[in-house]
This record gives structure tokens, C-alpha cells and sequence, in this order.
């Protein structure tokens, strides 16, 4: 599976050339950026890394649902207005919310209900909980949660940008069940 990810910075790197506002380029670009930080963490085999990789499996998802945000409200106002609403949730610490995925247009409930669950499970592994504190984490749960990870943000990126050969091959190939529907 960690072999996608090379796949997945060039499917981001052909995005950019389509898209047209700084948000969408900026959120492309970082999350590219992450996938790379992904990568070479993974090579780590010690908890501080495993950590370090639900980490960054959690805000590449926070990014691709606040991007379907932006999406669904402001894809037919200004990004100047996205940017405004932005800045001002920022700075009231909530930047992101989980409402941005429960509101998003375009996403089945069930599926709505299923990236929560994946979402809230990586969470897990991040906040200092139980599982962080007293499990062992080995790469079993890492690949485990990277590809359901991974099936999440390909979904996102589909109900963003629409039905995309490249995209729709990694779903097909690897048998992902949420974005291999909406290839079919």
C-alpha cells in the first residue's frame, strides 16, 4: 500500500493544473507535502513514528474535507469570502469541524457515517487516549487504517473533482470500497 503514494503526489500534482484558486492550490500542495512526510516516516519502525504517521493521516483528511467544504459553499462565491470565513474560524480554534464532512453534498450518509468512523478511529491514535498511552502499534494497524485511510481521501477527492481515470484505477486496483463505488 505505501507504494500508492507516490501515485497519489503525482494524481495531486496533475490536480494542480486544474485547479484555479490559491486555497485549492495551497490545500494540493500541502497535502502532497504530507503524503511525502508519510512516506519517509513509514520507513521508522518505532511508536514515536507510527504516531507521527496517524498524525498525518488526520490532517491530510481534515484537509480533503474542509477542501469538500470549500467545494460545497463557496465554489460559487468568491474565494475571498472562503478565505474570510477561514481566517475568522481560525481564530476561534475551529478551523476544522467534523460538520464539514456531515454537511458536505454529494457523499452518501452511510459513507458520511463511515469516513467518520475511520476519521475518529485514527483520531484515536493521535490525542492522547488509552490506545496511544497502553497498546502496542505495530505496522499491522498502520496499513490497516493507512488503507482505509487512503480509500477516504481518494472518495473526497473524487466528489471534488469528479470521475478521474487515474484516480478511479487506484480505487479498482486495490479493491477500495468507498471510492471503487463511485468509479463504477
Amino acid at each position: 500500500m505505501i507504494t500508492l503514494i507516490g501515485e497519489m503526489r503525482n494524481i495531486l500534482d496533475n490536480l494542480l493544473l486544474n485547479v484555479q484558486s490559491e486555497y485549492e492550490k495551497k490545500a494540493l500542495i500541502i497535502l502532497k507535502n504530507l503524503l511525502t512526510l508519510f512516506e519517509k516516516c513509514y520507513k521508522c519502525v518505532d511508536k514515536f513514528s507510527t504516531i507521527i504517521l496517524f498524525f498525518l493521516m488526520k490532517l491530510c483528511l481534515e484537509i480533503a474535507f474542509q477542501l469538500k467544504y470549500f467545494k460545497d459553499k463557496f465554489s460559487n462565491k468568491s474565494v475571498e469570502e472562503f478565505i474570510k470565513d477561514l481566517y475568522r474560524r481560525s481564530r476561534r480554534g475551529s478551523s476544522f469541524s467534523i460538520r464539514m464532512l456531515t454537511d458536505s453534498k454529494d457523499i452518501p450518509g452511510k459513507f458520511k457515517k463511515d469516513f467518520l468512523k475511520i476519521y475518529l478511529k485514527i483520531c484515536e491514535y493521535v490525542h492522547p487516549s488509552y490506545s496511544i498511552i497502553f497498546s502496542n502499534i505495530d505496522k499491522n494497524i498502520v496499513e490497516e487504517l493507512f488503507r482505509d485511510f487512503l480509500d477516504t481521501l481518494l472518495y473526497i477527492l473524487l466528489a471534488c473533482y469528479g470521475r478521474r481515470d487515474d484516480l478511479c484505477n487506484i480505487c479498482l486496483e486495490y479493491s477500495l470500497y468507498h471510492c471503487s463505488r463511485r468509479c463504477k
